[in-house]
């Protein structure tokens, strides 16, 4: 996931032109009447951006412990 983000900006691919995203958008709104496609960017925005942090995602820890 750290090779992706939003809108496939400093050289990463664009999320949202994926047709994945357009699966997952249309997922969380059949299951959520009360959900709107942007909250659901936006969720898919912040999972993208902390990806790198996460164990697999290529980057170091910021706690050495975990």
């Amino acid at each position: 996931m750290s090779k992706f983000n939003s809108k496939g900006v400093k050289g990463k691919l664009s999320f949202e032109s994926s047709e994945t995203f357009k699966v997952v958008i249309a997922s969380a709104m059949k299951g959520n009447n009360d959900i709107t496609e942007h909250q659901v960017k936006e969720v898919i925005s912040y999972h993208l951006k902390y990806a790198p942090y996460r164990k697999g995602g290529g980057k170091r820890y910021l706690d050495n412990n975990q």
